[in-house]
């Protein structure tokens, strides 16, 4: 094991011995900035941050290795971990900066901050809700969640609410989908896009908050499934193209576009017991 502590420099690179299975353990507790990992720092097959220790990883960072977090890593720039990431700290992701995860696996970690999470490659299961002002789920990329979402969210892959439920409360864009699980609700307090798909897997609940600004396709509506409009009343609607118009008052409050073969004869509106509206299939 290598210690580190702030202020500590060396005259040239840092090689580890790959056979051995050395450790990098940023300690100390005064803040340090650790520069060259994977390019000064080689070989070593795991990356440690102490408890009370707060690190920034500086300049363009790729580590395969094991990162187990016990504190606070910034990250200052673009960083890319294809290895596991572990601990109960907390991951501070700059302005402008990205953190790039790529193997897949549990993510228990807190993100805070400005920048990008970004869930690259592999089947992620999230299970601490996320601070960090923009999260991704790359194409191909599968990231299954109960944990709220209040960042961003750039959907390319899939997003998974497999618990009893789940809050977006960031804008949606992207071309990915979302899959409602059997007796999850799935709820978006704010804008998603058009290109996006929500995808009703078994018997669930679609909520949304603001449904005006609800543009995405929705799949697999049968049922057992209902789509809460909340606190908005319908007084009237129409099909025509795929596309159920609902109505208050002859304003159109939503416009929900479905994918599949349904007639306006499929469809029941309904209070929801709270000033909005259910509509189900029947």
């Amino acid at each position: 094991t290598l210690e580190l502590y702030a202020g500590a420099h060396f005259m040239g690179a840092v090689a580890a011995n790959t056979s051995v299975n050395d450790v990098l353990d940023l300690a100390g507790p005064t803040a340090g900035t650790l520069s060259g990992l994977g390019t000064e720092f080689t070989g070593f097959s795991t990356l440690e941050v102490a408890a009370n220790s707060s690190w920034t990883l500086a300049g363009t960072t790729d580590f395969s290795g094991t990162v187990i977090d016990a504190g606070t890593l910034a990250i200052a720039n673009t960083t890319t971990l294809t290895g596991t990431i572990e601990g109960t700290g907390t991951l501070d992701i700059a302005a402008h900066a990205t953190l790039a995860l790529t193997n897949g696996g549990n993510f228990g970690l807190t993100t805070a901050g400005p920048g990008r999470l970004d869930f690259a490659a592999g089947n992620w299961t999230l299970s601490t809700p996320q601070a960090v002002a923009q999260l991704e789920i790359a194409a191909g990329a599968t990231l299954t969640t109960s944990a709220s979402l209040t960042s961003n969210l750039g959907n390319f892959g899939v997003l998974d609410a497999t618990g009893s439920s789940l809050i977006v409360s960031g804008i949606v864009i992207g071309s990915g989908t979302t899959e409602i699980g059997a007796n999850t609700t799935l709820a978006f307090t704010k804008s998603v896009a058009s290109q996006q798909t929500v995808q009703f897997l078994a018997a669930g609940t679609l909520a949304l908050a603001d449904p005006s600004q609800f543009a995405a396709h929705i799949a697999g509506f049968a049922t057992g499934d209902v789509i809460d409009l909340i606190h908005t009343a319908v007084t009237g609607g129409s099909f025509a193209h795929n596309t159920l118009t609902l109505t208050n008052n002859g304003t159109t409050v939503a416009a929900l576009h479905f994918t599949g073969n349904y007639t306006a004869s499929d469809f029941a509106a309904s209070s929801d017991g709270h000033g909005g509206t259910d509509i189900t299939f029947v």
